[in-house]
């Protein structure tokens, strides 16, 4: 099935990428998603160009950093006045945002939870759901904070001595040293803490350049439209369901399974989101609904009707798909329609035919050959077969 899909995709002409993907409530050993990279997508994906380690963010494990433990400073309590966020934090104290911790409360099934992660970080509530194992978790309101801190958001902190709350520190954390971090006083923070954490998991969503998994080199990230879904499921279904077979020497086993889907109108959208211009659609030709269009420039001059209702004639014959726009408007209302639908070829019959001429332009391209008009139906048939279907 992969393959079979990686050869759909390769004929639409589109660039889409394999990403492993969270199995997520369908279960199951492992599943991929197919990607078309696309700003307006709503998956985001992270890949290597060094190693081709490709991924759903949701579920890229960023490891932790090399960094060796500075030589601790001497801890320095200083004065920040309505000094509440990161960006505010780091311009009051002249310290860049990977010299912070920040802290976020979290109430999960009733329990306060605190993540603790580097300041130029940001959370990834998806990885935080399956650590959680559960989605009923959620940001801790003021009244919250101040009831089970004594503090307001802006400086919460992990010196909560004797308070039942769970701690979790993301692997940005790890040997950092020489920190500036809150510690549940308002108007308040410290310089210079070094914070001895035991176990780190990760928790960050992934950023560009940030190290691959698999072998350290920057990682690219990017917005993609999901086209097609595949699950190995292997015999998570089979078994409660008693879903057997018998094999050829008579033995009961259990059926391996696997969930494939693919979005046939999403490709659709996924081919015109990569092939388009400021004028319009460029569609490939092996997807085109037509891969040839006849623009008649006047139809009131008999010779351009002619001419162009003869080719037409003849292209159809040729088992070739063609349009013919004899419309009676304006030469430049065809030719922006024309550039709108984005019909790969466009033979365009205006005043050059009185000497024996057409013009061929490409919608990729909208670079224009002249071509004679007697050999416009063989120029047509090489064109198409060497970019054909």
């Amino acid at each position: 099935m992969v393959k079979a899909y990686k050869n759909i995709f390769e004929r639409l002409n589109l660039n889409v990428l394999m990403v492993k993907a969270d199995v997520g409530q369908i279960g199951g050993k492992s599943s991929h998603e197919f990607v078309a990279i696309t700003k307006y997508g709503e998956a985001l994906v992270a890949y290597c160009e060094k190693c081709g380690y490709a991924a759903n963010t949701e579920i890229v494990e960023l490891k932790k950093p090399n960094n060796e433990k500075e030589a601790p400073l001497p801890i320095e309590e200083v004065y920040t006045p309505n000094v509440k966020t990161i960006e505010e934090l780091s311009s009051f104290l002249k310290v860049g945002k990977d010299k912070i911790i920040k802290s976020v409360l979290y109430i999960k099934q009733g329990k306060p939870v605190m993540v603790l992660i580097r300041g130029d970080k940001k959370i990834d509530e998806k990885k935080l759901e399956r650590l959680f194992g559960t989605d009923e978790f959620r940001l801790a309101e003021d009244e919250e904070v101040l009831r089970l801190l004594n503090t307001e958001k802006g400086f919460i902190g992990p010196f909560i001595g004797g308070k039942d709350i769970e701690l979790i520190v993301d692997n940005s954390l790890y040997n950092a040293s020489n920190m500036v971090v809150a510690f549940n006083k308002p108007d308040y923070h410290y310089k210079n803490a070094n914070i001895d954490f035991d176990n780190f998991v990760d928790v960050a969503e992934v950023q560009e350049n940030d190290p691959c998994p698999e072998c350290g080199n920057p990682l690219k990230v990017a917005q993609g439209l999901e086209l097609g879904h595949t699950f190995l499921l292997g015999t998570r279904y089979s078994l409660p369901m008693k879903a057997y077979f018998t094999d050829k020497d008579g033995v009961e086993k259990p059926i391996v399974m696997g969930c494939y889907g693919i979005g046939i109108s999403r490709l659709i959208a996924a081919i015109v989101e990569q092939y388009h211009d400021e004028k319009g659609i460029k569609w490939p030709l092996s997807v085109a609904p037509f891969q040839v269009l006849i623009t008649c420039v006047n139809t009131a001059d008999e010779l351009q009707y002619n001419v162009s209702e003869n080719l037409y004639k003849s292209l159809i014959q040729a088992d070739v798909e063609v349009l013919f726009d004899d419309r009676d408007v304006s030469p430049g209302v065809k030719f922006n329609d024309a550039d709108l639908i984005g019909i790969p070829y466009r033979i365009v019959v205006g005043k050059k035919i009185k000497d024996g001429i057409v013009e061929v332009v490409d919608r990729h391209t909208l670079k224009a050959v002249d071509v004679q008009i007697d050999n416009v139906l063989d120029y047509m048939k090489d064109l198409l077969n060497v970019n054909g279907r």
